[in-house]
């Protein structure tokens, strides 16, 4: 009998959405997505399943990656993609009619991989052939090379061999070498050197803590009101704003202390933070608001998904110096703050299962850039009823931030996208897209009990434009 979900039974529905991206090392291809993990609405998540812990094993990731972290694939330039669409099960309950290689190839010519890896045969048969044999395949698409690799799933374990999956690695290795003694610098454009330079630059920035790109200031803050007189007219009308907020658009969110007296707080502790320039993570007008929502809620517990270099874990603690606060990132390598008082985890939060031991008392604040309607679900299993998500752009936003968090909590609201509507955007020149899906929306929509988009503060502050945050009451 055939195993399917109930988003399999819409025509051309995928089961689990595309993970692709330009400039990616490889893109892994398995037949569909299994039972398990359709399921988990997460790749190869079920039992028995080799594909994370063989990733890191051959040092494509740093370490093995929870099958719901799949979003992360593409900082390690490692892509995900299935034959088959819009089935889900094993081998055995899927038709080839639902095959899609021609789809497939389309993907392929468009993102320009460095290789495309069939997850087992069955895969790699209905693209190439019958005659399709595990390694690497003389047949290119355009540049990039292909691999048909032993199938990872636990119902293949007596077919395992990890050397073809080691032999691609080493491949990839040896392309990267070869890619990087490879440009003559002499002879690129300028806008090619520019291109150069802002990547390295980034590189650099997120490996070693460092920017070398050109600064106007060491941070935002460093250009401001220094006289008493205008630094109260400011903090006035930014007071105003946050108050004109709470008792429209936000006024389900509690109020435990004025929202004056926080901002007169913020601007007098603002100057003493340990990260002067979170070049990365939020600035001034996103900290003002972190700071005073906050301070509102008075948290006893508060959860932190996307530390970064401790800045907004900085704030939260200035906020609320009694709390309970736990700190979670893939990596700490950029942390420039730690508090001795928090308790970090170098993983998804959901590792952790950490439920609030007071619904009413405990804050999560979400700075991942994973995406909210997820968030928003993982909150509400857990039982917390207050979130704070950054990076909430609407629809005609999404080129303002380099990963949404898609959905973000304004497309979650936005009744005016249609399922399977896909939405482009231009970042840096580059084109990106993505695809509505109405059920993955409908799912978040039913745990919201309010939600609201906090006012750019940046106006008044002349400061740099928020990166958009969200408060939340949950059901």
């Amino acid at each position: 009998m055939k195993v399917r979900t109930k988003r399999t039974r819409r025509e051309n529905a995928p089961v689990l959405p595309d993970v692709l991206a330009d400039d990616l090392d490889v893109v892994f291809c398995g037949s569909a997505v299994g039972a398990a993990s359709a399921k988990r609405r997460a790749y190869y998540a079920g039992p028995g399943n080799k594909f994370w812990p063989t990733l890191a094993e051959i040092g494509l990731t740093d370490r093995p990656l929870r099958p719901e972290e799949y979003p992360l694939v593409l900082t390690y330039g490692v892509g995900l993609t299935d034959m088959n669409k819009t089935e889900a099960g094993g081998d055995s309950d899927l038709t080839s009619a639902a095959d899609d290689p021609a789809g497939l190839r389309a993907k392929i010519e468009r993102y320009r991989p460095r290789a495309l890896a069939f997850n087992g045969l069955r895969a790699g048969r209905a693209f190439l052939g019958p005659r399709a044999a595990i390694g690497r395949q003389r047949e290119r698409i355009g540049e990039t090379a292909i691999y048909v690799l032993p199938s990872t799933s636990g119902m293949a374990s007596g077919a395992w061999d990890p050397e073809p999956w080691q032999a691609m690695a080493s491949h990839l290795r040896q392309a990267r070498r070869f890619r990087r003694d490879e440009p003559d610098l002499s002879r690129l454009t300028d806008v090619a050197k520019e291109d150069m330079r802002v990547a390295l630059n980034r590189r650099l920035y997120h490996r070693i803590g460092l920017d070398l790109r050109k600064k106007r200031d060491e941070s935002e803050f460093a250009s401001r009101p220094t006289s008493a007189a205008q630094q109260r007219a400011q903090q006035s009308a930014v007071a105003e704003a946050i108050a004109a907020f709470l008792e429209g658009p936000g006024r389900f969110w509690p109020r435990r202390a004025e929202a004056s007296e926080l901002v007169a707080a913020f601007f007098a502790r603002y100057p003493e933070r340990p990260v002067a320039d979170n070049e990365g993570g939020i600035k001034l007008a996103d900290s003002l608001w972190l700071y005073v929502l906050a301070g509102l809620l008075d948290p006893r517990w508060i959860v932190e998904s996307g530390t970064h270099r401790g800045h907004s874990s900085w704030i939260l603690r200035t906020a609320c110096p009694t709390a309970a606060i736990h700190c979670f990132d893939i990596s700490f390598r950029n942390l420039s703050w730690r508090d001795p008082r928090i308790l970090y985890g170098e993983h998804d939060w959901t590792a952790a299962m950490l439920a609030p031991p007071s619904r009413d008392r405990a804050l999560c604040y979400f700075d991942d850039h994973i995406s909210h309607a997820q968030r928003i679900r993982e909150a509400s299993e857990l039982g917390y009823r207050w979130l704070v998500l950054d990076d909430d752009v609407a629809a005609y936003q999404l080129h303002a931030t380099g990963h949404p968090p898609l959905p973000t909590c304004s497309v979650i609201g936005d009744t005016s996208l249609r399922d399977r509507e896909r939405l482009t955007w231009m970042r840096h020149g580059k084109p990106q897209q993505w695809t509505i899906d109405r059920a993955d929306i409908a799912s978040a929509r039913r745990c919201l009990r309010h939600r609201a988009r906090t006012p750019d503060l940046s106006p008044i502050l002349r400061s740099r434009p928020q990166s958009g945050m969200a408060v939340v009451e949950l059901r």
